[in-house]
């Protein structure tokens, strides 16, 4: 009788502690999205504006009040190009979708090349999780003097035969805790049409 009392013990344990976990999943997802939308509202960063890239195929979200110039590149591996700078000056950069049959390794080696040929040997590539896909990012930082640090993230998304290169530049002064949180929340506006 001993016995399956113990057992019984055990197993309502299990189930409470199944049940515990199931409920803190549930509310640490809801978190997670109230603190993007903070993070998002923190940074002045409310509306979007939609931007198509292929006919649609691929889409894409900036903040509205940032202001952008889709340019011609003449360059043959470069399909679009959307320089962009937000509305208080701080942070700039540009998407780019580039045509690449060797894939995102060759794209990102061949970028990497282009941060050392800068005389940047202090870099840090990585992998990052948004929204359950895993892409490779470059953080560095470009300096003109001491006093003038920009922190440059750069994301690389794949999509068939292109890669979507996402930059960032933000001024070393002007950076926050959060601001890769935003640069991330930015790239998770992408979708793809299968």
């Amino acid at each position: 009788m001993k016995l399956v009392d113990d057992n019984m013990r055990k197993l309502g344990l299990a189930i409470i502690l199944a049940g515990l976990m199931i409920v803190i999943l549930g509310v640490g997802k809801y978190f997670e999205e109230s603190l993007r939308t903070a993070t998002l509202t923190q940074n002045s960063m409310v509306e979007f504006k939609q931007y198509d890239i292929l006919d649609g195929k691929i889409k894409y979200k900036l903040p509205s009040s940032w202001l952008t110039t889709i340019k011609e590149n003449k360059d043959d591996k470069v399909v679009y190009l959307n320089e962009f700078v937000s509305d208080d000056a701080n942070t700039y950069g540009s998407i780019e979708l580039i045509s690449s049959s060797e894939g995102v390794k060759a794209t990102i080696d061949k970028c990497i090349a282009d941060v050392e040929s800068m005389g940047i040997k202090d870099y840090k590539k990585e992998k990052v999780k948004i929204d359950n896909i895993e892409l490779d990012y470059i953080k560095y930082d470009l300096k003109s003097s001491k006093e003038n640090v920009k922190r440059t993230y750069e994301y690389y998304v794949p999509y068939d035969d292109y890669v979507a290169r996402i930059t960032f530049i933000i001024s070393d002064k002007k950076a926050r805790e959060n601001t890769q949180v935003v640069f991330e929340n930015i790239v998770k506006t992408f979708s793809f049409e299968k």
